[in-house]
């Protein structure tokens, strides 16, 4: 990655301001260092404040940008939690089968 001037950086963040609005989103942070630094982000529906990177806004489909209060991603845990319910009742249907 290159070397970013002054006016690039001042365009990237407004860009981000733009997205933000867009996404009924506040930007709280001050400054753009790089695409991978954390920006700040306050939800104008709920008020939570919230990081997001300038690299994984980008890389989104129509770079949403999303509040986790009123847009609760899923975790790993609860993709887990549902394929092990899933297999479960798959594993007790059928043993009822065979004791039938």
């Amino acid at each position: 990655m290159g070397f970013i001037d002054k006016k690039t950086r001042l365009q990237i963040f407004e860009s981000i301001n733009q997205i933000a609005r867009k996404n009924y989103a506040c930007l709280v942070s001050t400054e753009f260092i790089n695409r991978d630094s954390p920006l700040i982000f306050k939800c104008l529906r709920c008020g939570t404040q919230f990081n997001d990177k300038w690299g994984c806004i980008k890389s989104r489909k129509n770079e949403n940008l999303k509040c986790p209060n009123c847009n609760p991603q899923k975790t790993k845990e609860d993709y887990y939690s549902e394929l092990k319910s899933i297999v479960e009742s798959k594993l007790l249907s059928r043993n009822s089968n065979y004791c039938s």
